[in-house]
């Protein structure tokens, strides 16, 4: 922390000697001053290379001979002035407006919140007149990632961006166990996702979802019944990781909410029950050679 403080305040002395140096090559005690305007105000000025302030402004002291005078607002071409010094006088000048960019903002799904520059613009699908040159452009939507793009845009340009948002871990396995609740294998992708994040409580609702359809299974000469009684293994293997991985974290966190899973719900299937308190004494070798599974 030291080093890094040391560095910025060497920086910032060498920087500030920079400027005093070039300022005495540009100014005169006995020199001139410019007084600087520009329509619209609010440029910033340069004189020789060397930042000043925004307009109105007053550059004082500068010697008799050759200056450059440098004038930039946002939405406006760069207007360059050089000119001889003589005497105190005034410099004013017109900036010309760059023909401004229509970009149209779309979003699968629609109805997103859309920030352009980081400054909120609307709900998708919008269109915004821009100034030419790079955009950040971003789309945020309950139950979905972030959707975050840059695009340049040429002068009089109109230009239409399509941003995809991804639907969220969560929403995304959520879907797909709404769509296919027989399949375990998403269960246990979004009970991995909950492990990994410590959200151990929404972890063993996903497992009670899972024992639920554990206890009512759907017929094994099903397409649907045949995915279920394989992924039932994939189950079993992900309880035995969230014990495996970190035993005390399983003591303290997870086992007490495995065991209200049994206690709260005693409609379910004496099946699930024998699954669970097989996993608790370590007996995964049997659960997964029970007549129940």
């Amino acid at each position: 922390m030291k080093k890094v403080l040391l560095s910025l305040a060497v920086f910032l002395v060498v920087s500030l000697a920079t400027y005093a140096a070039v300022r005495a090559v540009l100014s005169d005690p006995d020199g001139h001053t410019v007084k600087l305007r520009s329509v619209p105000p609010g440029a910033i000025v340069t004189v020789d290379g060397v930042p000043l302030a925004t307009t109105p402004c007053e550059a004082e002291d500068l010697a008799t001979g050759p200056h450059e005078f440098s004038f930039v607002a946002s939405g406006y071409r760069k207007r360059v002035v050089n000119t001889s010094v003589t005497e105190d006088t005034e410099l004013s000048v017109k900036l010309e407006q760059y023909a401004s960019s229509l970009l149209t903002v779309r979003t699968q799904p629609s109805a997103a919140r859309v920030f352009i520059d980081g400054i909120e613009a609307g709900t998708s699908p919008l269109g915004r007149k821009l100034a030419p040159g790079k955009h950040t452009v971003s789309a945020v939507m309950k139950n979905y990632e972030e959707a975050i793009e840059t695009v340049e845009l040429a002068e009089g340009e109109n230009s239409e961006l399509t941003l995809q948002l991804q639907p969220s871990v969560v929403t995304y396995y959520t879907q797909l166990i709404e769509s296919e609740p027989h399949n375990l294998y998403h269960h246990c992708d979004l009970m991995r996702y909950y492990y990994v994040k410590g959200e151990y409580e929404k972890l063993c609702t996903v497992i009670e979802m899972a024992l639920e359809q554990i206890a009512s299974p759907p017929s094994s000469n099903t397409a649907e019944g045949n995915v279920h009684w394989k992924s039932r293994s994939r189950f079993v293997q992900e309880l035995g990781k969230t014990k495996g991985d970190d035993m005390k974290l399983y003591e303290e966190a997870l086992r007490p909410h495995y065991l209200a899973l049994v206690q709260e719900s005693p409609h379910k299937d004496i099946a699930i029950q024998y699954i669970v308190f097989n996993y608790y004494a370590g007996r995964l070798n049997q659960i997964c050679h029970s007549p129940v599974l």
